[in-house]
C-alpha cells in the first residue's frame, strides 16, 4: 500500500490513544532515569591516598574471614618494602634489595598447608658479572613473621634495557608431587630482554626451580585446565606475536603460539602456531559431553593478507574448526572469557565496543548482549559480593568509570572514577560478617568499593507504574482541557455564525430581494438587457457568496471586498446612482488574510443607509485598504449627513448592527486571539458642519507579511 502522507481516521485514533501515548512518554522518562534502580549497585565505601610508587592489595592470610592489607613500596632506588597490616595495625615490615619486578601485585598462597598464606615478592638487580639483570623472589609468612626464602635467584634477563622490562604471571599453587608442600607455578615474560620467556615451577620442599625449554614467545595470556581429565592441571598459554626475534629463534615471537605445559615445566605437546606477526592472542577452555577443548582467538593487526581467527582445538591439540574474519576497530584487543567456577559449556567474546557474544562448540553465536565500551588493558574476575560467583571488573574505554558485570552478563553497573588514572589491579577485602569490598588501586589512590544487591531494585516496578499513572492522568487532563476548549470554540463559532446570519438578514430580507427583482424586471421591460444582465450577475454573486459561506465564520479579505463591491453595485442601481463608490487596495496587501465575515460590509451598509441615502446632493463612498508593519487598516469614508443628523432623522435604525458586530469581534478575539478594533471619526466641513463619517478598522498583522 502506498503511503500518501495522510493517516486514516482509524490510524489517527490508535496513535493518539491516551493509553498508547502514556506508555510511550512513560517509557522515554523511565529510559532517561538515573541508574538508581539497577539490580546491583556499586558505591565507594572508603579511599586512601598514596604515592605513585605504592601498591596496595588485600588477602585473607590467616583464613579468619578478614583480609589483611598488603602494601608494597619502592621506598628508594634499590629497596622494596613489604608492610602487612591487620586491623589497621602493622604486623611487620620486610625490606628487599632491588626493584620491584612484578609490578602488578604480590602473590599469596599457603604452600606448607598450615592454614596461613605466604607472600611472594619478585625483585631484580643488576647482574654483577655482566650485562642484563638478575630476577629474585622472596617469600615471607607475615602472620608467623617468618622469612622462608630471601633473595632466591630465579633467572637472568639478557639484556635489560628498560625499567619496565618484564613481568611475572602466576598460574597458582598445587601440590603435584604429593609431598604436602605446594609448588608455585608461574611464567616470566621479559618485554625488551631476549630472555627469559619461560614457564617456571618452584618446589619449596626441595628449594628447586624448574624452567621450560628455551622459547622466545611471550608467556602472558594463560589459564589452568585439566586438559586430559588426569587429575593434574595443565598450564595453557596463547602467546602474542610482537616481532622482536627472527623466525630462526625457537618458537619465535614472529608467530603466535598455543602452548601447554605440564607440572614439570615441559611441553605436553609441540606448540601449535595460531597466528603471524603482528598479532594478539588469547585462549579459553571449553567442555561438552565430558570432552575438553581449547578455544583460541588470534587478532592479526598487520597490513598483509592474513585473517583473524577463532579456532577450536581438541585436548590433543588437533584443530577441529576455525572461523576466519577480517580485522576492524571493533576487534582491537578483545577478550575470551569463561566461567572458572563451572564447567564452561560456552565461552564469551568481549569486544572493546562493549559487544558480548556467546559461542558454542560450533563457533556459532548463540546470544548477544552489550555493556559500555571497555579499555584495552585487562579485566579482573573476582567474587566481590560473596555469592560464590565471580564478577568481572573492567575500566571503561574513556577511563571515567569502573564497570562491574555479572559473570553471565545479565547485569552491569557503573562507578565513576574519572581522573583516577589506569586501574592497576584488583583484590577482595573480606570484612568478616560485614559485606566484602573491592580494592581498586590506581596510581595515587586506592578505592574500597561496596558491590551488592540494590534494595531499591524492586521499587522500580511501582515507580514505573506511578510514572505511567501520572503521565496518563496528565494526558487525560490535557485531553479534557482540549475537549473543553474545543467545546468553547464550537460554541463561539456557533454564536458568531448566528450573529452573522442575524446581521445579513437585512440584505436578503423579502423587501431587499423583491426590490432587486422588480428593478431587474423593469430593465427587461425597458429592453435594457445588458444592464439587466449586469445587475442580475451582481445579485447572483451576492446570493451565491452568502449561501456558500453560510457555514463559515471567517472569510478572506479578497472575498469580503468582492462581496462589498457586489453589494455597492446593487445599492448604486437601487438608488439611481445617487452616490458613487470606490474600492482601492494598496499593493502587497495579503488578500488571503482571514477576517470575520461581514466585518467591512457592516460599516459599508451603515454608510449607505444612514449617511448617503438621506443626502440631497450626490454622495461618495470610499473603501481603502492599506498596511503597515504591524497592522492592516481598512478606511471607510463617506460624505453623507454625519452620524448626529442620521440619528435625528432615522426611524428604522436600532443600532443593533454595531452591537452584533461588537459581540462578533469579542468572540473572535477569544477564539482566534486576534483583537480587531474600529473607530469612528466625524468629518467636519465649512462652518463646522458635518461633512461625512470615517471608520478606521485595524487588523493586527498576525497572519503573515503584508
Amino acid at each position: 500500500m502506498k503511503f500518501d502522507g495522510k493517516f486514516s481516521d482509524t490510524t489517527l485514533q490508535v496513535i493518539t490513544n491516551p493509553s498508547l501515548l502514556s506508555f510511550i512518554i512513560a517509557s522515554i522518562i523511565i529510559f532517561t532515569l538515573p541508574p538508581i534502580f539497577n539490580r546491583y549497585k556499586a558505591s565507594i565505601a572508603g579511599q586512601e591516598r598514596h604515592q605513585e610508587n605504592v601498591n596496595i592489595y588485600y588477602a585473607d592470610l590467616d583464613n579468619d574471614g578478614i583480609s589483611e592489607k598488603i602494601r608494597i613500596d619502592q621506598t628508594s632506588v634499590n629497596v622494596v618494602s613489604l608492610l602487612v597490616f591487620k586491623n589497621d595495625k602493622v604486623i611487620d615490615q620486610w625490606n628487599f634489595k632491588g626493584k620491584l619486578f612484578a609490578a602488578n601485585q604480590a602473590f599469596c598462597g599457603d604452600i606448607d598447608g598450615d592454614g596461613v598464606k605466604e607472600i611472594f615478592i619478585f625483585t631484580y638487580n643488576d647482574n654483577p658479572r655482566g650485562e642484563g639483570k638478575k630476577v629474585f623472589f622472596h617469600c615471607v609468612n607475615p602472620i608467623k613473621k617468618k622469612v622462608l626464602f630471601l633473595n632466591r635467584h630465579v633467572v637472568d634477563c639478557l639484556p635489560f634495557d628498560k625499567e619496565t622490562a618484564g613481568g611475572v604471571y602466576p598460574c597458582g599453587f598445587y601440590d603435584e608431587n604429593k609431598d604436602g608442600i605446594k609448588e608455585f607455578y608461574f611464567s616470566v615474560s621479559a618485554g625488551y630482554a631476549r630472555q627469559p620467556r619461560s614457564f617456571f615451577v618452584f618446589d619449596p620442599a626441595h628449594d628447586t626451580i624448574y624452567q621450560s625449554s628455551q622459547s622466545y614467545a611471550p608467556l602472558e595470556e594463560r589459564f589452568t585446565f585439566d586438559l586430559e581429565n588426569s587429575g593434574t592441571p595443565d598450564f595453557i598459554y596463547a602467546t602474542t606475536a610482537v616481532g622482536n626475534f627472527d623466525t630462526s629463534a625457537p618458537f619465535s615471537d614472529m608467530y603466535a603460539w598455543l602452548m601447554v605445559f605440564t607440572k614439570n615445566a615441559a611441553f605436553r605437546f609441540t606448540p601449535v602456531k595460531i597466528g603471524d606477526y603482528p598479532s594478539w592472542s588469547t585462549a579459553a577452555p571449553f567442555i561438552e559431553n565430558g570432552k575438553n577443548f581449547i578455544v583460541t582467538m588470534n587478532i592479526y593487526l598487520g597490513t598483509e593478507s592474513h585473517s583473524c581467527s577463532i579456532s577450536l582445538f581438541s585436548s590433543g591439540m588437533r584443530k577441529l574448526k576455525e572461523r576466519q574474519f577480517l580485522y576492524s576497530d571493533d576487534w582491537e584487543y578483545p577478550y575470551l572469557y569463561y566461567d572458572t567456577l563451572e564447567k564452561p559449556k560456552y565461552f564469551y567474546l568481549i569486544k572493546r565496543n562493549g559487544s558480548i557474544e556467546k559461542f558454542d562448540k560450533g563457533l556459532d553465536v548463540k546470544e548477544r548482549k552489550n555493556i559500555p565500551p571497555v579499555s584495552a588493558t585487562m579485566y579482573f574476575p573476582l567474587d566481590i559480593d560473596g555469592d560464590g560467583k565471580d564478577e568481572l571488573i573492567f575500566q571503561s574505554d574513556d577511563r571515567d568509570n569502573l564497570i562491574v558485570v555479572r559473570n553471565d552478563f545479565s547485569d552491569y553497573t557503573l562507578l565513576n572514577c574519572a581522573g583516577a588514572g589506569v586501574l592497576r589491579s584488583c583484590s577482595v577485602k573480606l570484612n568478616g560478617a560485614d559485606p566484602p569490598e573491592l580494592s581498586a588501586p590506581f596510581p595515587d589512590i586506592n578505592f574500597l568499593i561496596r558491590y551488592q544487591s540494590n534494595p531499591y531494585f524492586y521499587l522500580r516496578y511501582p515507580l514505573y507504574a506511578g510514572i505511567y499513572a501520572v503521565v496518563f492522568s496528565l494526558i487525560m487532563l490535557i485531553e479534557k482541557g482540549q475537549k473543553h476548549r474545543v467545546e468553547l470554540k464550537h460554541a463561539a463559532e456557533k454564536r458568531i455564525a448566528e450573529l452573522q446570519l442575524k446581521a445579513i438578514k437585512s440584505q436578503l430580507d423579502p423587501h431587499f430581494t423583491l426590490n432587486i427583482i422588480n428593478s431587474i424586471g423593469s430593465l427587461f421591460y425597458k429592453q435594457d438587457k445588458e444592464k439587466a444582465d449586469y445587475i442580475f450577475g451582481k445579485y447572483s454573486k451576492l446570493l451565491r457568496s452568502t449561501i456558500l459561506n453560510s457555514d463559515k465564520i471567517t472569510t478572506t479579505l479578497e472575498n469580503e471586498l468582492e462581496y462589498v463591491k457586489n453589494y455597492l453595485a446593487l445599492e448604486e442601481f437601487r438608488h439611481d446612482n445617487k452616490f458613487t463608490t470606490k474600492v482601492s487596495v494598496e499593493e502587497n496587501i495579503d488578500l488571503t488574510m482571514q477576517i470575520p465575515k461581514m466585518l467591512i460590509h457592516t460599516f459599508v451598509e451603515n454608510a449607505v443607509k444612514h449617511g448617503l441615502k438621506p443626502l440631497e446632493k450626490v454622495g461618495s463612498l470610499l473603501v481603502a485598504v492599506s498596511h503597515s508593519d504591524s497592522s492592516c487598516t481598512i478606511r471607510i469614508a463617506d460624505n453623507g449627513i454625519g452620524r448626529t443628523r442620521a440619528k435625528e432623522i432615522s426611524s428604522t435604525s436600532t443600532g443593533k448592527g454595531l452591537a452584533i458586530l461588537d459581540q462578533i469581534l469579542d468572540l473572535y478575539q477569544s477564539l482566534m486571539n486576534v483583537r480587531i478594533t474600529y473607530a469612528f471619526k466625524d468629518i467636519v466641513g465649512e462652518n463646522n458642519t458635518a461633512a461625512g463619517t470615517e471608520v478606521l478598522i485595524t487588523v493586527p498583522a498576525v497572519q503573515g507579511e503584508w
